[in-house]
């Protein structure tokens, strides 16, 4: 867990015959919340330099307690359900926002009249 200033002070400081192995994983960040992963953005701006290579593991790699594997599918799929839901959210928000105007005061003005006989 470290910022993208962090993990960039770290890897301009490699000497000439340095070796260096970063681990992280991705779904376990726990910067404050408006703060980018600066593993994530290494990945982003520096796997396809020569010399760079990354390994992803999933689920089946894990070699832990047989539940291990179960429950971090579990967070997946959670994860997932969570992401389409504020997409289908956001998609009602859009739509309810793009309503015309006229529609809710007119709506108004009836009720309003209504209320005055």
């Amino acid at each position: 867990n470290c910022t993208t200033m962090q993990i960039k002070m770290f890897l301009t400081r490699l000497g000439p015959s340095a070796k260096c192995i970063i681990t992280g994983d991705l779904s376990q960040i726990d910067l404050p919340y408006h703060t980018k992963s600066g593993l994530k953005k290494a990945i982003e701006i520096l796997e396809h330099l020569e010399g760079i290579g990354t390994v992803n593991l999933n689920a089946d790699d894990v070699v832990r307690h047989r539940l291990v594997r179960e429950i971090i599918l579990a967070y997946e799929k959670l994860d997932e359900e969570q992401k389409q839901r504020k997409l289908a959210d956001d998609a009602r928000k859009l739509a309810a926002a793009s309503k015309p105007v006229t529609e809710n005061i007119s709506t108004h003005l009836i009720e309003d009249k209504k209320d005055s006989e």
